[in-house]
């Protein structure tokens, strides 16, 4: 109400941002906690540069008194949002000396945050153009992730679909394609069909598709994901308006110019 706006997270973890100083006055890892926790929300929210801010300031309170791992998580949460901002170099940085920091750390905690930085690092760099060191993290992540249970099954899917649009890229399509069904399988067992991470794997699948001549079946997989995208998501998401450029781009090629338009 006093916001005068639509009640939303990304608002709400927006409007309690200033007050944190003066609420976890004299407890820095607490601070850093809900910093880094609201940080990472909001870019899972697609709010980038508040998510980037948070996470800097969660950086700067951790590397006063946090642990390795407290330092490696936020590395980590900050090459995601270098990652959003396609400045693939930073997002390099950033993952690098998360493993760094993570080297010779062997609880339970380390081994599920060095598959998560593996793995988030692995989907950057199939953006970034380099699909076959994508590939060889990837199959790395998957390698660290046996026989950690607390690594969960969307993690895992997330892995495979890296493996798969990383093969693609490497003109290997048959290969490709198996791991994208694992990717849909393990997917669809987590979180079911309406999930973001499920329309990801869609929208890369189109794009596979598409570069196997396979044009009716690419604009079916990408109008699922964003028929997900929209209800998940909603319309103002920059994953949204990806999988809507991809859809559009995809039915130009087809001569369907209406509703590419």
């Amino acid at each position: 109400f006093e916001n005068a706006d639509a009640p939303t997270l990304a608002g709400a973890l927006k409007q309690a941002v200033p007050g944190l100083g003066q609420r976890f006055e004299g407890q820095p890892l607490l601070e850093a906690e809900m910093r880094y926790a609201i940080g990472y929300a909001l870019q899972n929210l697609g709010e980038v540069q508040p998510a980037r801010e948070q996470l800097e300031l969660a950086l700067a309170l951790r590397q006063q008194a946090g642990s390795r791992l407290d330092l490696a998580e936020v590395h980590d949460g900050l090459g995601i949002v270098a990652w959003w901002e396609s400045d693939f170099d930073a997002g390099q940085r950033h993952f690098e000396r998360a493993m760094e920091l993570l080297q010779d750390q062997q609880d339970e905690r380390a081994r599920v945050l060095r598959v998560n930085v593996l793995a988030n690092w692995a989907a950057m760099l199939i953006d970034a153009g380099k699909n076959e060191q994508s590939e060889r993290l990837a199959l790395q992540a998957l390698e660290s992730a046996d026989g950690v249970d607390s690594v969960s099954a969307e993690t895992q899917a997330a892995i495979w679909s890296s493996v798969a649009t990383a093969r693609d890229g490497l003109g290997r399509s048959e290969e490709a394609l198996e791991a994208f069904e694992r990717t849909l399988e393990i997917q669809r067992e987590a979180t079911g069909e309406m999930h973001p991470s499920y329309a990801i794997v869609l929208n890369n699948m189109a794009l596979m598709y598409y570069g196997m001549d396979r044009l009716q079946d690419a604009m079916e997989a990408m109008q699922r994901s964003v028929e997900i995208r929209r209800a998940t998501l909603g319309e103002a998401h920059p994953q949204t308006a990806t999988a809507l450029f991809n859809l559009a781009r995809l039915q130009t090629i087809a001569g369907e110019l209406d509703h590419a338009e």
